[in-house]
């Protein structure tokens, strides 16, 4: 049971550390035992911990910005697991060599390349479970997603004051038949920005 506290406790400084604060922006809850599973490993030292958590950023992000999870996925989660676990513990593979993160399936480009803009272009609106359009919030979220009022960045304390709002308005949208309930649309500000900007 320590393992497990221990483990699902620096998940939660590992998430934090991409800016995802909750489910909000969380495009997937499917990868959290995998990775607290691995970050319950007593590394040797930081440096080793560091190369781990590198990797663990190219997994979490290459499985939100691909087709990996869309199904099967609790299979290809435990496929990726072993060989994640494979990777912390140093196993060697049949031909004696150790494995890497080239064998690890979620980082195959040839067989699950990363979405492409014009993916992003068909992603619905991010409050809906879609996880090419919460991804495409994430990135936003990574970068800070500044308020366009205040310019205050997004953080955990001011997460729950965030709300989705039409970059371009759906009106003017609607008038020339383009749909304004895409992720590519989406801001996350203030909702007294959005009052602002809805009372004008």
């Amino acid at each position: 049971w320590d393992k497990v506290k221990y483990g699902l406790s620096e998940f939660m400084d590992f998430i934090k550390s991409q800016n995802i604060y909750d489910k909000k922006l969380m495009p997937s809850t499917l990868h959290i035992s995998a990775i607290a599973s691995i970050l319950s490993t007593k590394f040797k030292n930081n440096d080793e911990k560091g190369k781990i958590i590198t990797l663990l950023r190219k997994y979490m992000w290459s499985s939100f910005l691909s087709d990996r999870y869309e199904s099967s996925s609790i299979t290809k989660l435990m496929q990726d697991f072993k060989v994640l676990k494979s990777i912390v513990e140093k196993d060697k593979k049949e031909d004696g060599s150790l494995f890497s993160e080239t064998d690890l399936p979620a980082l195959n480009r040839e067989i699950h390349p990363i979405t492409t803009a014009d993916d992003f272009k068909q992603a619905g609106w991010p409050k809906r479970e879609n996880m090419k359009s919460k991804s495409l919030m994430c990135m936003t979220a990574m970068l800070g997603a500044q308020d366009w009022s205040t310019g205050q960045l997004l953080n955990r304390d001011n997460l729950m004051d965030r709300e989705y709002h039409h970059i371009f308005p759906k009106h003017y949208l609607e008038l020339v038949d383009v749909d304004p309930n895409v992720a590519l649309n989406a801001a996350l500000i203030t909702s007294t920005t959005n009052r602002n900007i809805g009372a004008e």
